[in-house]
């Protein structure tokens, strides 16, 4: 189902699925994890996580945005990388927030200028994707700590968009009762020839008791 996710997603990806009965499980594979289902409850898994923006993609932070710093970079280049970083770290401080189902953090840095005319002020924008119509924080607090993270950056040249998830409705369930048994018509009919197989060989056993029983009766 999902393949080398991170730990924290993987726990994530199995509360989804379990909040609309799907059943799932997860383990390690190297350093990273996977959560499998049963395959006839693939098409309800996959709009589960779509609806809880799972996996969730990651914008790159300090580490990646400064393992491979160039050594000739210019200072706009050194400002843009800054800034890449700083919005990485903000947006994965704001995933981290319960409610927050996902988070992007774009930061544009100031550009100086001898002449104040042509100098550009810093600024930033925010969109969180949020479980249930009220966001898990206000606007206010997400421009607090954006503006607090970079540099002469203002808290009103923050923009902060609230995105609520729209739930969908539950996927019928398409299983089927078969002599007490729950299954989905795809499985029909392999659920048939089993059955046919189980009836002929009980069909067979009984008729050797009755064989057995009629011959030693014959004696």
């Amino acid at each position: 189902m999902l393949r080398e996710v991170s730990e924290s997603d993987a726990h994530r990806a199995v509360g989804a699925l379990s909040r609309v009965g799907v059943g799932a499980r997860f383990d390690r594979t190297g350093p990273q994890f996977r959560v499998l289902v049963d395959e006839g409850a693939v098409p309800r898994a996959v709009e589960a996580l779509r609806d809880e923006s799972l996996p969730r993609a990651t914008q790159p932070g300090f580490e990646a945005s400064w393992g491979a710093r160039a050594l000739t970079a210019s200072e706009p280049e050194e400002r843009a990388r800054a800034a890449q970083a700083v919005a990485g770290e903000l947006a994965r401080t704001f995933q981290a927030i319960d409610g927050v189902l996902d988070a992007r953090v774009h930061v544009a840095p100031a550009v100086p200028d001898d002449d104040p005319a042509k100098a550009l002020r810093a600024s930033a924008s925010v969109v969180i994707r949020h479980r249930g119509a009220t966001p898990p924080l206000d606007a206010s607090q997400v421009r607090a700590t954006v503006a607090g993270a970079v540099t002469a950056l203002r808290r009103d040249d923050v923009n902060v968009l609230f995105l609520p998830a729209l739930r969908r409705a539950p996927p019928p369930d398409l299983r089927v009762t078969v002599f007490g048994v729950r299954v989905l018509p795809e499985g029909l009919a392999r659920f048939a020839e089993v059955l046919v197989v189980a009836v002929l060989v009980l069909g067979a056993s009984l008729a050797r008791v009755v064989w057995e029983q009629r011959r030693r009766g014959a004696r």
